[in-house]
């Protein structure tokens, strides 16, 4: 798990000149780092032929082919960064695949960026958790994308296409929290005692246990209740 940067590529790609001449043209470029900053772009580090070497070049002053066109920032990513803990890999199965994105635009699988250590980056919900998977399309235009925002062309498993990506529904998943683990917690308190039954002399070990078990019981019915209340509406991505 990477902090704030990473290894990236490299690459030989192409610089719009306007983020780092403030001139125009492109020039060529080698990218070999990421770098992820909570409510930036994504960040790339390059160094040009000169061996000069420049530091966060946003996503889309890059190019993977020499052209001019304009790429806005907000075509190029949906969100910004949600934390400066992350991971870069590349899927094998994607490399093979197509990524459809707007309007049936096809687009070339690179590799995949996702996030964790944060509340946003590690919740579920409509604005939870996203990876970003960095695409390049035929006019060399560079995007991170998230999973609602792609469907995939991997034949022969799959043929999608942009207009039949299904609803999916989001929820953070735990092992203590579920309804399962709560019908254990109350096998292990103590049994209620009948008025007509001979008491014991207290146990002062055994009432510390008893109350602890309750509390995680109470405490545990409450998240549930509330991630019933607020995790299960929104999509995937």
């Amino acid at each position: 798990m990477s902090f704030l940067n990473a290894n990236f590529g490299p690459f030989e790609w192409w610089c719009d000149n306007r983020f780092i001449f403030n001139s125009t043209g492109v020039s060529a470029c080698l990218v070999f780092g990421v770098s992820s900053r909570v409510g930036k772009p994504l960040e790339f580090h390059i160094m040009l032929q000169s061996g000069a070497v420049y530091w966060r070049v946003p996503i889309h002053a890059l190019r993977t082919w020499p052209n001019e066109l304009d790429h806005q920032i907000q075509r190029a990513m949906i969100w910004d960064c949600f934390s400066e803990t992350f991971e870069v890999t590349t899927f094998d199965w994607l490399t093979s695949a197509v990524a459809v994105i707007d309007n049936g635009l096809l687009c070339h699988y690179i590799t995949t960026i996702d996030w964790t250590a944060s509340t946003i980056a590690d919740q579920a919900g409509e604005v939870g958790h996203k990876c970003a998977h960095i695409l390049t399309d035929g006019e060399g235009k560079i995007y991170a994308l998230p999973n609602n925002k792609i469907v995939w062309q991997a034949r022969p498993w799959a043929n999608a296409t942009l207009d039949k990506i299904p609803v999916q529904r989001s929820r953070e998943w735990s092992v203590e929290r579920s309804n399962n683990a709560l019908d254990l917690l109350r096998r292990f308190q103590a049994p209620a005692q009948s008025e007509n039954s001979t008491k014991e002399p207290n146990n002062n070990a055994s009432s510390v246990i008893d109350e602890a078990s309750r509390n995680h019981v109470e405490s545990s019915e409450s998240l549930i209740n509330e991630g019933d209340n607020s995790q299960d509406t929104a999509p995937n991505a």
